[in-house]
């Protein structure tokens, strides 16, 4: 199938990873980060801006026409879970929903967030996990890749 023109990431894959990399990294958990590079599968890394992604594959991946091969690894997360990150990723910026139908929702990554914004979200999971150690409900630990914990 052909690609549409209006469809099309005008970042390059590497640099847009390299940018969620430096630049997001450090203000999301486990299951944020493994939704977005999922989406990211789905969009950036085959040159779209956009994509609509059932619910569904997150949650069993996605196969070939035949079955056979896994072409996007689900993630390993529950119905609700996925549904609640997706919500917080949303809430966050980090990510747009372009519209929503019955058979799922076109999702992008948005990589131009500006330092100022990215600061405030930082802020916000600060916040959250407060709220989660005051409460007795152990924190969100976040991914660090460049320098694990």
């Amino acid at each position: 199938t052909q690609q549409d023109p209006e469809n099309k990431c005008a970042m390059p894959p590497w640099i847009a990873l390299r940018h969620i990399h430096n630049e997001y990294l450090p203000t999301l958990n486990d299951g944020e980060l493994r939704v977005l590079l999922f989406i990211y599968m789905r969009t950036i890394a085959f040159g779209k801006e956009h994509e609509l992604i059932p619910l569904k594959h997150f949650l069993e991946g996605v196969r070939t026409k035949k079955s056979r091969v896994l072409a996007t690894v689900p993630v390993p997360k529950s119905k609700r879970q996925i549904q609640r990150i997706l919500s917080d990723l949303l809430g966050k910026g980090l990510l747009t929903m372009v519209n929503s139908t019955k058979a799922g929702n076109r999702y992008a990554i948005n990589l131009f967030l500006t330092g100022e914004k990215l600061a405030e979200i930082q802020q916000i999971c600060d916040r959250e996990n407060l709220h989660n150690k005051a409460k007795g409900k152990k924190a969100d630990e976040v991914v660090n890749a460049v320098h694990p914990s």
